[in-house]
């Protein structure tokens, strides 16, 4: 287990050693350790030539911890109870389970949602919550993120009012802290109608939207029709056409702006990722979840070649079985390798830290391993990775979430080896 070593008059001191520190911003250093103090890293180097008094992790890789931006913690215990269903049945299956779950297991399903984060390797979520609970497992289990306090309103007629007093009582009841942050999650064009969307879109500076997810959803806004569309009318909801894509609408409404992160983007025009980069909003990019509920392939070249931030998120259990950002990155590049779009291992680990650490704002925090910034940082095993030529192949391509044997957040060691030590 690893502990802070003190000396007389010297602050407490951690060093963390391995065969490979990968700091994201800098080349892999090679036998080579990372001394932390606090919750502060003061220096990423190679090994002294004395051996000093560091925990020595051998053959592993010590990184900066993963960034999960768009998670559902509160689903996890749904996991395999909607499997093998394309978008609109998916969530209207999801809905239907959410009514019979208990009050008592939302915070049982988060506190594992969050046990399993942190034994992925991930430090920070940007997770979109329902119940409320995610907070609290998040501050028992020691992650850092942004909780996303979640609004639905379609009903009619609809009582913004009511619902916007409903979400201050709600957030009321967390207390923004060093590690974690509270935001406003508007859902989506489909559950939240536009007076209440514009509202919402002044109400926290920090937004979370799904958003140009399926088909359903551009059918809705463009034409009036399909599966949404029909839904509104069998519960006599006022549907009329807007004659514009989910992007623009959600410009129109004041929603885009740099604080604003977009969940999914799969069905997007050029017109859409040129206003996205003009507003400066971040994409979280959700492969895995995407692609089981044949929502489609996102353009991620696309969006970075037009500046746009964009993060990695594995979205929830119940729609993505793992947390598991390894497979995420590997998705992410074989689903655009399948549209012969060319993108390489160490961009998509880049995604995965410092791209989500700015998707989410927090990149003066964390995201690299940089002397200054918060200790955050995952260890993960190479025991089984024979050769190793590249350590942003190895990691991408043949590691998973199971290789990771130490998290730490902010320089506090929260997994090691199988065991959670909050």
């Amino acid at each position: 287990m690893v502990n802070p070593t003190t000396e007389r008059n010297e602050p407490p001191l951690i060093t963390l050693r391995a065969a490979c520190i990968l700091p994201i911003d800098a080349p892999p250093i090679y036998d080579g350790e990372v001394v932390i103090d606090r919750d502060k890293i003061v220096e990423v180097r190679k090994r002294p030539h004395s051996s000093g008094n560091a925990v020595d992790f051998g053959d592993a890789i010590i990184m900066p911890g993963f960034v999960n931006v768009h998670s559902h913690l509160e689903l996890t215990l749904l996991r395999g109870l909607i499997g093998d269903l394309p978008f609109f049945p998916w969530i209207r299956k999801l809905v239907e389970l959410k009514q019979k779950v208990s009050t008592n297991l939302w915070l049982d399903s988060s506190r594992l949602g969050a046990a399993e984060t942190l034994a992925a390797g991930i430090t920070t979520v940007g997770d979109c919550c329902d119940s409320g609970t995610a907070y609290q497992a998040c501050e028992e289990l020691g992650l850092r993120g942004i909780i996303f306090q979640e609004v639905f309103g379609i009903e009619e007629p609809l009582n913004t009012p009511k619902i916007l007093a409903s979400l201050s009582e709600k957030l009321a009841k967390y207390k923004q802290t060093p590690k974690l942050e509270l935001g406003v999650s508007p859902h989506s064009v489909y559950t939240v109608r536009p007076t209440l969307m514009k509202e919402l879109a002044n109400y926290q500076s920090k937004l979370a939207i799904h958003a140009a997810e399926s088909d359903a959803e551009v059918d809705f806004l463009l034409n009036g029709t399909g599966e949404f569309a029909e839904m509104y009318h069998r519960r006599s909801i006022p549907c009329e056409p807007v004659n514009s894509t989910p992007i623009a609408y959600l410009d129109n409404l004041g929603v885009l702006t740099l604080q604003t992160l977009l969940i999914h983007c799969t069905h997007v025009t050029p017109e859409d990722i040129t206003l996205i980069a003009r507003k400066g909003s971040a994409i979280a990019h959700c492969p895995k979840s995407n692609a089981k509920l044949s929502s489609g392939i996102a353009p991620i070249t696309e969006f970075m070649n037009a500046g746009i931030r964009v993060g990695i998120g594995t979205d929830g259990a119940v729609s993505n079985d793992h947390i598991d950002m390894f497979e995420e990155m590997r998705q992410t590049i074989f689903a655009q390798r399948y549209k012969k779009v060319s993108i390489d291992a160490e961009t998509v680990i880049k995604m995965a830290t410092i791209g989500g650490a700015s998707a989410l704002g927090l990149e003066q925090k964390i995201g690299t391993l940089t002397p200054g910034k918060q200790a955050d940082l995952c260890i993960i095993s190479l025991d089984h990775r024979i050769p190793q030529p590249d350590p942003y192949s190895t990691l991408v391509y043949s590691s998973s979430a199971s290789d990771v044997i130490f998290t730490m957040v902010a320089g506090e060691p929260f997994y090691e080896s199988g065991q959670w030590l909050s």
